[in-house]
């Protein structure tokens, strides 16, 4: 059992890296898409 939360812990902690990254994107895009909007 106590083998096992290390490995557990590294793939939540890779989901939420995942996670962080895409929303990321996706507010970088938006916000490109809003300035193309406004200026464009």
């Amino acid at each position: 059992m106590v083998n096992q939360l290390p490995e557990l812990e590294y793939n939540i902690a890779i989901k939420l890296t995942k996670y962080t990254v895409e929303i990321n994107n996706m507010v970088d895009w938006v916000y490109f898409v809003k300035l193309n909007l406004n200026y464009g």
